[in-house]
């Protein structure tokens, strides 16, 4: 996706995989061969789009060779131990994002997470491309960044995941006639989300800090509300609802209407199909 992006601002770009793939060489960023080596010490920018795991253990070798007018953009999920780790070394700039979509997507009008971890010149012009291939950047510093991603996404991707299983496990597979629209949507959800990598969301679950501290919130406010349906308190119900409701604030008619064109494209995509 960001070789795509870059093709229409950079003279030259190289792929490197340690699979064979088209267009790529084979090569290994965790043991680089003496040619890969020379490709990373004269590179103007270098993208790590690796498993966060892996980010975290090349990084810092890969500064070591970088020049200082080099810009190295990594797409880590979790941002904190990258950036403590890859802060202590080199000199080159620095710039973590994390594109808050599927590489499948198109970039236009969606949202990437953009954390300046060493910033200059070349950081600022590769926001600035962002931008220009109609990305909303969204700038966030490295520790806002994880606080924000527990609760947006370890914590969705858990209630995504346990809800498929409870729908396994119950013992009758929904037909897609009997789903409300609510049900719908969380359910192509979390088989969107299943299609993935399992490694990519266990690391946004178990590498991210603030996960652990975000889902025992979420599991507290579960147990009060099954207290309250279970002691039949209407009251504290409706005053529930209209705390959730303040807390979206200005957003919620607009999320009501978001949500009503998704429940309608699921009928137009139905129908396509049917037709």
């Amino acid at each position: 996706m960001l070789a795509k992006l870059l093709r229409s601002y950079v003279q030259e770009i190289r792929c490197v995989d340690v699979r064979p793939e088209e267009g790529c060489q084979v090569g290994d960023a965790a043991a680089p061969s003496p040619a890969l080596e020379h490709q990373i010490q004269s590179a103007d920018l270098i993208v790590l789009a690796l498993p966060d795991r892996l980010n975290e253990e090349v990084g810092p070798s890969i500064l070591k060779l970088a020049r200082t007018d080099c810009l190295i953009v990594d797409t880590s999920s979790v941002k904190t131990r990258y950036a403590t780790v890859c802060s202590l070394h080199g000199s080159a700039e620095i710039l973590s994002i994390n594109p808050l979509f599927g590489p499948d997507l198109c970039v236009e009008g969606r949202s990437i997470a953009v954390s300046r971890v060493r910033s200059r010149t070349l950081a600022v012009r590769f926001e600035r491309m962002l931008s220009n291939s109609g990305a909303r950047v969204v700038s966030v510093s490295v520790d806002e960044h994880d606080r924000a991603a527990a609760v947006t996404q370890a914590v969705t991707h858990a209630i995504l995941l346990t809800s498929a299983r409870l729908f396994r496990e119950s013992g009758w597979s929904p037909a897609p006639e009997f789903l409300a629209p609510p049900a719908r949507a969380m359910l192509s959800m979390a088989a969107r989300m299943l299609s993935g990598s399992s490694e990519l969301y266990w690391a946004i679950q178990s590498r991210n800090p603030m996960a652990a501290s975000a889902r025992k919130a979420f599991l507290e406010h579960f147990a009060q509300l099954d207290r309250i349906i279970l002691e039949g308190d209407q009251t504290e119900f409706s005053e529930t609802w209209k705390l959730v409701l303040a807390s979206i604030g200005n957003s919620a008619d607009a999320f009501a209407r978001e949500a009503a064109h998704v429940y309608r494209g699921q009928i137009e995509s139905e129908r396509k199909a049917e037709g």
